[in-house]
């Protein structure tokens, strides 16, 4: 095993209590055990996703709150992405794969890093193994 690349969305499933499921809490573990890393993003789109659950009053604020604190302090690593970086090789890989540019910033880091990418995200899913990128079975 190693280290991987966590995208927003297998993020929220951490902090989701009805997300949860065995192969979330192996990926948790996992994350625990050999680190992982992000693009700079990241942080704001966990948080975000976290803002959403208390609007819709899925958590309350404490709850966001906490569950943002703790998936900060996992050993997930962010990594800024230079300016030329996006108007090069994620904006080349958002139009080959139809991405997000925010999408397309996790399969670059992977590919740079040439890490596995976790993920739940369909289109990332497609995209991954098309570029030569490991998907961590979830």
């Amino acid at each position: 095993m190693s280290a991987l690349i966590l995208d927003s969305s297998c993020a929220v499933a951490i902090i989701s209590p009805d997300e949860q499921n065995d192969a979330v809490l192996a990926l948790l573990d996992r994350i625990i055990a050999y680190g992982a890393f992000a693009p700079a993003l990241w942080l704001y789109e966990t948080a975000n996703a976290a803002r959403f659950k208390w609007a819709k009053d899925e958590i309350t604020a404490a709850t966001a709150r906490d569950a943002i604190e703790k998936l900060h302090a996992l050993p997930i690593e962010t990594v800024d992405m230079e300016p030329a970086v996006i108007r090069g090789g994620i904006l080349t890989l958002a139009q080959r794969h139809n991405l997000t540019i925010y999408d397309a910033s996790y399969l670059h880091l992977a590919v740079m890093l040439s890490l596995p990418l976790a993920t739940f995200d369909k289109q990332l899913i497609a995209s991954a193994p098309k570029e030569g990128v490991e998907l961590v079975k979830i």
